[in-house]
């Protein structure tokens, strides 16, 4: 079993002591989500762990881990003087620079979970400056620029991220998003396209990008990405948002058919004819329309949905 010596103890006590008002150090709510959803004793465990070696048998490496981890683990549950102090600790470990780029990322955090946001970015731009691809420092940059709502200088720091580290799924996700919100349609459709490169059987990818496809009124692309979304859920009968989208997008184009228009959006599916569209469109409408007749809907939203598909 790992020994504690006096000074870890006496910091336990009042960690346990401090946990009884979790929030109360900082800007944390009372009764926020961090700190209900960890138990005192995971958090005695957490603090123990930052505060020891972690046994004979741990290597510094995995020591260092794990006091980074109760260190997270405070500012989580809104006990800053204790994250303070459990970063004081880190930072004086056998090997452990004060002033190397792993610290600075917590100097940064912590400094986050105080308020002090300008504080916070000029530690994350000063690691930067001594090496701008450090993956850490540089998604909590782009973090704390959401989080004081820099959408804009976001986005810049993200596409400069992903320069670097293209293979990153999460971060084409987020771009995408932020693009979408603010309305750069273009630019979210590139970002999908990557997250798609990435991760070809992630049937939501094909669908986020057939919607977007739909938002910018573009239904013969949507089509063919709602029908690849099914193709890779067919085992289990395709995913109904899919089905959804493909009666909506065959609509438009029969519309537009049916409109005498010069098939300018049906020109990118030009080997579908208004007989396939059809085709297509009856074939959601009994796939929708057999989901909602299972037992357990009620028998309002079978109404609704079956309305629905006779406008679409």
């Amino acid at each position: 079993m790992t020994q504690v010596d006096a000074a870890s103890l006496a910091y336990l006590r009042s960690a346990v002591d401090i946990a009884v008002l979790p929030g109360a150090e900082s800007h944390v709510p009372a009764r926020s989500h961090a700190a209900d959803s960890i138990s005192l004793p995971r958090i005695a465990v957490a603090a123990s762990s930052a505060f020891t070696s972690g046994g004979a048998s741990a290597s510094p490496q995995d020591a260092l881990a794990t006091a980074e981890q109760g260190f997270v683990a405070l500012l989580e549950t809104g006990r800053i003087s204790a994250a303070r102090a459990a970063l004081d600790a880190i930072a004086r470990r056998p090997g452990v620079k004060a002033d190397s780029l792993r610290v600075a990322k917590l100097r940064g955090m912590l400094l986050e979970a105080e308020g002090s946001f300008a504080e916070a970015e000029k530690v994350y731009s000063d690691a930067l400056a001594k090496d701008e691809t450090y993956a850490p420092i540089m998604k909590r940059k782009i973090a704390l620029l959401l989080t004081q709502e820099r959408t804009q200088e976001a986005i810049t720091a993200l596409v400069i991220y992903l320069d670097h580290f293209h293979s990153d799924l999460e971060g084409w996700t987020t771009l995408a998003s932020l693009y979408m919100q603010g309305q750069m349609y273009q630019q979210a459709a590139f970002a999908l396209e990557e997250c798609m490169v990435l991760s070809a059987f992630n049937f939501l990818y094909h669908i986020r990008y057939a919607e977007l496809m739909m938002t910018m009124n573009r239904p013969a692309i949507a089509l063919k990405y709602f029908c690849s979304a099914t193709e890779v859920t067919e085992s289990s009968g395709g995913t109904l948002r899919a089905w959804y989208g493909i009666r909506q997008a065959t609509r438009a184009l029969m519309d537009e058919a049916a409109a005498g228009g010069d098939r300018k959006k049906g020109a990118e599916v030009s080997e579908l004819s208004l007989d396939d569209w059809t085709a297509l469109n009856t074939l959601a409408g009994e796939r929708i329309a057999a989901a909602y007749a299972r037992s357990g809907v009620s028998a309002v939203n079978r109404e609704v949905v079956q309305e629905w598909l006779k406008r679409v």
